[in-house]
């Protein structure tokens, strides 16, 4: 049973580092939200799979938030993996939702304040 997102998302293009097992990978965000972000890269999902990355698998995500200067370290657990069209210029790319875990209060007030930014400031 596919796991649905409980929270607003803004997009927001970011570069993500990823650590899935021993591996580690650059990926892109789409969206990001308090409870999690979908990621994109251009791999097939069968050779992420191979990598580690499918879903239930744990993941350590690290990467910045725009106008913020300090590095956002969370856990997450992978909830969906899945090719289609990219909604942003059609190509076909890998989709990977994760579901943010054990994020500190610091990082969760980070979160919170990207997101009452909705609609007043496009994130890129």
């Amino acid at each position: 049973m596919e796991e649905r997102r409980e929270s607003l998302r803004v997009s927001c293009r970011l570069e993500i580092e990823t650590k899935a097992g021993k591996n580690w990978f650059m990926l892109n965000s789409e969206n990001i939200g308090v409870d999690g972000m979908m990621l994109t890269c251009k791999s097939e999902v069968e050779k992420l799979k191979k990598l580690g990355i499918d879903a239930k698998q744990n993941v350590l995500l690290s990467f910045y938030l725009p106008d913020r200067n300090d590095l956002v370290k969370v856990s997450g657990m992978v909830v969906y993996v899945k090719r289609k069209a990219n909604p942003t210029d059609g190509s076909e790319a890998s989709f990977i939702g994760v579901r943010f875990k054990d994020v500190s209060d610091h990082t969760n007030e980070q979160l919170e304040s990207l997101m009452s930014y909705k609609g007043k400031k496009p994130f890129i």
